[in-house]
């Protein structure tokens, strides 16, 4: 009986190397949504503005700037987070905070820098509310 145990056991482990052996190999393919982003928020809390975009799957090494513009044209930087290309499958968090808020209206502007820059999202803050403009999510330009 012992020895049926042991051949058994012997079988079931080298099944699969047989299979790899005889050239009969599946190969498994998954296809991956790139640089997907899962959501972009923005908001005010205790005299800071925060934001955050959650992105999916990131092709290209590279950065996200987030800027101030301000009326008359100039910009500021207000923070910078790196992003390596990844294949994990599960979204990566880049938050952003300004705490030096202006003392007039700015325009916040997020851009993704890699071998091109592209402008991820735009947000309007109007001192006198204090906050994020409604409707201030602006379409990307």
């Amino acid at each position: 009986m012992k020895k049926f145990t042991y051949i058994l056991a012997l079988l079931i482990f080298t099944a699969p190397l047989s299979f790899a052996e005889n050239g009969d190999s599946t190969q498994v393919t998954t296809s991956l949504e790139r640089d997907k982003q899962v959501s972009l928020e923005g908001k005010v809390a205790r005299n800071i503005v925060y934001f955050k975009l959650l992105m999916l799957n990131e092709s290209k090494d590279g950065f996200y700037s987030m800027v101030k513009e301000h009326a008359n044209g100039e910009f500021e930087s207000v923070d910078v987070r790196q992003m390596v290309a990844n294949t994990i499958n599960s979204p990566l968090l880049y938050s952003f905070s300004d705490e030096a808020i202006s003392d007039g209206d700015v325009t916040y502007v997020l851009y993704r820098i890699s071998d091109e820059t592209t402008e991820v999202g735009r947000w309007k803050y109007c001192v006198t509310e204090k906050q994020l403009c409604p409707d201030s999510m602006l379409a990307a330009k």
